[in-house]
């Protein structure tokens, strides 16, 4: 998610990366921050990524994250179970919402019960962002620098 830095919710400026598990949390951006090197993009080390615990199972973590948040991207799934809380904290949080799910039946819910509110309190709701698109064109960056390397 974006972290807010000041009272104005545009001024967004600090990625935070968020899980239930700090550990975990931490490996993956090691993770992140490895592969982003191992590809030859440097900086990925000075980059400014806080972390923030949050549980999907926790309604109070999930609306801090929100309300801490300009825009919140969620990977978590399966979506069915867990997706709900996401949309619910950023609708109450007042933190348009990303997700990369390609759950149907989540997705309808969701607008049946959030999307009035959503559009009440000015909040995006974005779901299916990446679904169909990311591996395509992750294939064409793999092509692509393979290409690279053969010319």
């Amino acid at each position: 998610s974006l972290l807010r830095t000041s009272s104005d919710p545009t001024d967004a400026r600090t990625v935070v990366l968020s899980g239930r598990n700090r550990a975990r949390v931490e490996s993956t951006l090691e993770g992140i921050r490895s592969e982003l090197l191992d590809e030859g993009i440097h900086g990925a080390d000075d980059a400014d990524v806080a972390i923030m615990i949050a549980d999907a199972t926790d309604p109070r973590s999930m609306l801090s994250l929100a309300e801490s948040s300009t825009v919140l991207i969620s990977c978590a799934g399966p979506f069915g179970r867990y997706g709900e809380a996401a949309v619910k904290a950023c609708v109450e949080g007042k933190c348009h919402y990303v997700d990369i799910t390609g759950e149907v039946a989540f997705v309808e819910r969701m607008i049946g019960e959030y999307e009035r509110r959503a559009e009440e309190r000015g909040v995006t709701l974005c779901p299916f962002g990446g679904y169909d698109c990311v591996p395509a064109e992750l294939g064409m960056w793999l092509v692509g620098g393979a290409l690279r390397g053969h010319a």
